[in-house]
């Protein structure tokens, strides 16, 4: 008796993991037509997801191209702070200092996630990036720290093929636990180029999540078990 109220508890225990741990796709931005800036996902997990957009410098492609893109220079035309005044300054610049300039200057894309309902657990970040004409790097930042830290960086493969999707990427997304209100997500880009010919170009950015349960969900599933050891018991 003893035993099958054990076997009882711990299949009880094991559903309550699986609650936790079941993912799903929660946002995917494919922007079919190069103009479509929508998730295809939306609701799932009672997470709502906002409208693909940028900060300056960004544009969105028409016609067969299935990508989205932000002009990205880090170079000012008169040379003043945060950017670089020619090619020779960004290229002895730190990796830090053209990241911070990148920030100051807004050259980013981005989309919100809105939790409706239970708090959720980001499982997985990945998106794909192309640069063109000159070289390019992408790093990612999230509205949870202040876009403080930086949740990948790496240098993009020059791609000039504007209907390419370039190649993959995915963020640490380790952080972004226990999520209850809105998450702004950010997708910076910059390169060396000093007009608007440098772009970075994303494609196929999807995110997926676990849903945390309510204390009070928890709570049915053990009383739950506490009255089937008590039924045992009797």
């Amino acid at each position: 008796m003893i035993r099958g109220t054990q076997l009882t508890l711990a299949a009880l225990l094991v559903v309550g993991l699986a609650i936790t741990s079941q993912a799903a796709m929660i946002a995917n931005y494919t922007f079919e037509n190069g103009i479509d800036r929508d998730s295809t996902v939306d609701g799932v997990l009672g997470v709502t997801t906002s409208t693909f957009s940028g900060g300056s410098f960004s544009t969105f492609g028409t016609g067969t191209r299935h990508v989205q893109r932000t002009y990205n220079s880090v170079r000012t035309v008169t040379g003043s702070a945060p950017g670089f005044v020619d090619v020779d300054a960004f290229n002895a610049a730190t990796d830090a200092q053209r990241i911070a300039a990148a920030v100051a200057l807004n050259r980013y894309k981005s989309f919100t996630l809105m939790p409706t309902g239970d708090a959720i657990n980001i499982t997985s970040l990945t998106f794909q990036a192309a640069g063109s004409n000159k070289s390019s790097w992408v790093f990612v930042r999230t509205s949870a720290d202040g876009f403080t830290n930086d949740l990948m960086f790496s240098i993009i493969p020059n791609n000039n093929n504007r209907n390419s999707a370039g190649a993959q990427f995915s963020a640490d997304v380790s952080s972004l636990t226990n999520i209850n209100s809105a998450l702004e997500v950010r997708i910076y880009g910059f390169s060396s180029d000093g007009g608007n010919s440098g772009a970075v170009r994303n494609d196929n950015v999807v995110v997926e999540a676990a849903v945390i349960p309510e204390p009070a969900s928890l709570a049915l599933l053990g009383v739950g078990g506490l009255m089937m050891l008590r039924r045992r018991k009797v």
